[in-house]
C-alpha cells in the first residue's frame, strides 16, 4: 500500500535505519512475485545520507516462512 511505502522511506530517510521487508513485486515483464527487501542508508562520517544500497532476495511461494517481515512498530 501507499502507506506501507511511505513509512519505509521515512524509516530509511528520515530515521536513517536499514529496512527489511517481505513485499509482493511485479516484473516489468508483468509477473508477479514475493521478495525480501532490505534497504539500508549509507551515511559519510557527518552521518548524512550519500546513497542507498538495496538487496531483493525472491521467496518461493512452497518454502515454508513463519516470520513477520512487516515495518518495525514505533514507539
Amino acid at each position: 500500500s501507499k502507506e506501507f511505502y511511505q513509512e519505509m522511506w521515512r524509516l530509511i530517510s528520515v530515521e536513517k535505519r536499514s529496512v527489511i521487508a517481505k513485499v509482493h513485486n511485479r516484473h516489468k515483464s508483468g509477473a508477479e512475485y514475493d521478495a525480501m527487501l532490505r534497504i539500508s542508508p549509507i551515511q559519510d562520517t557527518n552521518g548524512n545520507i550519500k546513497f542507498f544500497v538495496g538487496i531483493e532476495t525472491i521467496v518461493k511461494k512452497d518454502s515454508p516462512d513463519n516470520t513477520d517481515w512487516s515495518l518495525p512498530k514505533l514507539q
